[in-house]
Parts: C-alpha cells; sequence; structure tokens
C-alpha cells in the first residue's frame, strides 16, 4: 500500500488517507506510529471516498491489533 496518513484512531478502527483505491473488504497491514512506538496492526476496508488531489479517505475496522496500540485507542495509554 505504501505510506498512508492517519486522520482518525479509534478502538474499533482508523480512517486513514493514502494516494490509490483499494477494496472493499481488502485487509491491510498497518505500522503506526503512536506516540514514540510503531504499532502493527490488520484492518479491513469498510469504506473509502475519492478525495481531491488523487487521495483516497479509507475507513477500516481492526482485525487485530498490539496491546500498545490497543491502549492509546481506548484513551487509556500509560507512560512506560
Amino acid at each position: 500500500m505504501g505510506m498512508a496518513k492517519t486522520v482518525d484512531l479509534s478502538e474499533g478502527g482508523v480512517g486513514i488517507l493514502i494516494h490509490r483505491a483499494v477494496g472493499h473488504g481488502e485487509t491491510l497491514h498497518l505500522f503506526m506510529a503512536v506516540e514514540e512506538n510503531l504499532v502493527e496492526s490488520k484492518a479491513r476496508v469498510v469504506h473509502q471516498r475519492p478525495l481531491a488531489g488523487g487521495y483516497y479517505q479509507i475507513g477500516a475496522c481492526f482485525l487485530s491489533m498490539e496491546e500498545r496500540g490497543r491502549r492509546y485507542s481506548c484513551g487509556k495509554n500509560s507512560a512506560t
């Protein structure tokens, strides 16, 4: 998929901006920078919409995520 920009992060999913369309239901393997950590997750595309400049806004629901990412997305991030 290449590089993407995270625009929304919640316990259940993520909103990202990317430079190409993806298929509905496609599984994405994501590495997201969360504070000072790199968090690995998998998410399924549930919607997308084209934007100006050839970008797409993608909404995806998490299938799996590392524990440290879940703590952050739930608003329960603790300093380590």
